[in-house]
Parts: C-alpha cells; structure tokens; sequence
C-alpha cells in the first residue's frame, strides 16, 4: 500500500494566480511491487518522496486527460458548462 505522506512539497502547490482554493485528499492503493520498485529507483536517485513523484504523476496524467477532453467537446461543439436549454423538449 501506498500512504500519502507529509512531506512538504512546493513544486505541486498552485500558482498564487490560481483562484481556486486546492484541498487534499488521502488516496491508498495497492500496486504491483515492480512498479513501486521502479518509483522507489527513481526516488533514489532524484532524492524526491514517492509521494511527490506519485502526486507528479496523477497531476500530469489529469491535465493531459482534462485537454484531450476539452478537445473533444470543442470538435463536437459541446459545453457541458453551459445550461441544457433542450431539457425540456419532447414532453
């Protein structure tokens, strides 16, 4: 299991710019003990926490994930923000 840890990690903080107020929230898994030991090299020989290269990881497969959904609703021409104004047609 991996348990989050309570290292102080300013490299993942937000930009003063970001209005939005980042909560955390504690996350435990398993995982295959191979890929832990390839985390646990990398940690090693960089000197950083798994917890800051874990959270590395989820933050850039997050962004990578959130643009290739906007891309996919500007080529489909959908704002899943905007109010649903058919709601209501077909009743």
């Amino acid at each position: 299991m991996i348990y989050q840890g309570t290292t102080a990690d300013t490299s993942l903080k937000p930009k003063r710019s970001q209005a939005k107020k980042m909560t955390r929230t504690e996350v435990r898994f398993e995982v295959e003990a191979n890929e832990l030991s390839v985390i646990d090299g990398y940690c090693s020989g960089t000197g950083k926490c798994r917890t800051e290269v874990i959270r590395l990881i989820l933050d850039e497969w997050s962004k990578n994930q959130l643009h290739i959904s906007t891309l996919i609703c500007r080529v489909a021409g959908v704002n899943p923000a905007a109010p649903d104004t058919n709601r209501n047609e077909g009743k």
